[in-house]
């Protein structure tokens, strides 16, 4: 452990201490004793240089753990702060900075593309936590987050976004492309089962997927894909709806009229 090295590296900078002083003192009596088989001013002064030289590197030594300890713990909290602890993915904060970033971009550069949202929720996850209990329903959340994340480009922001709903943040991508990346998403976890108690706990996913508009906010694109996927619940279950095809592209209440 790092507390560990602090404490040899303080007992380092005390024991180069120590020899400093018990070798000053040695030669101090060699000196009064015997003063003519004392060594050249020359070594006495070498001698004295590696004393100074231990005693300056384990002060440096110490305060490099000490930062490095502080950054440790600084890079924990940060990771705490933006992440969700169950399944190691992005939280709802860092998603949302991420896309309030991603409307000020376009709102700076209108030649820029859209970016699109993918929301997922997973079908009847209280039937799987009612039938198998929650540490298994803890699984098949993580089960579902690590399929996302195979499935999703690297570019891609993806999220837990609250309960059993999963939030993926595509930058540059129409609506269009979000639909296809959201079937390949649908069909990985209807098709790689979890395995609880050697039997197949099958899952499947709702998803709703919307395009930014050039005045919209993000909530607006949240809402919208919110809208297509609780259309894509009504209909059924286990399919992507886009936010165009059920009349959710409306216009935001800023342009209402234009």
């Amino acid at each position: 452990p790092l507390w560990v090295k602090v404490v040899l590296v303080a007992g380092a900078c005390l024991l180069a201490l120590w020899l400093d002083a018990a070798s000053t003192a040695r030669w101090m009596q060699r000196a009064a004793s015997e003063p003519a088989q004392l060594p050249s001013a020359e070594t006495l002064q070498q001698l004295r240089d590696i004393n100074l030289l231990a005693l300056g590197l384990a002060p440096a030594v110490l305060v490099y753990h000490f930062f490095t300890l502080v950054r440790r713990q600084h890079l924990a909290m940060v990771r705490l702060a933006l992440h969700d602890p169950m399944t190691q993915l992005f939280n709802r904060r860092h998603v949302q900075a991420t896309g309030e970033a991603l409307v000020a971009h376009l709102l700076d550069r209108p030649q820029g593309g859209p970016f699109s949202v993918v929301l997922l929720d997973v079908d009847h996850f209280k039937r799987v936590n009612d039938t198998w209990g929650h540490e298994i329903g803890d699984r098949a959340l993580r089960h579902v987050a690590d399929l996302i994340s195979r499935t999703a480009r690297t570019s891609d922001v993806v999220a837990r976004w609250g309960g059993e709903e999963f939030l993926l943040l595509l930058a540059d991508t129409d609506e269009a492309h979000a639909l296809q990346l959201a079937e390949r998403l649908r069909v990985a976890i209807a098709e790689d089962a979890l395995v609880a108690q050697d039997q197949p706990v099958g899952l499947t996913v709702t998803i709703g997927v919307a395009q930014s508009l050039r005045a919209g906010s993000f909530a607006e694109v949240i809402r919208r894909a919110d809208a297509a996927l609780y259309e894509g619940k009504r209909q059924g279950r286990n399919r992507v709806v886009g936010a165009s095809a059920v009349g959710t592209e409306a216009v935001p209440t800023d342009l209402a009229g234009v």
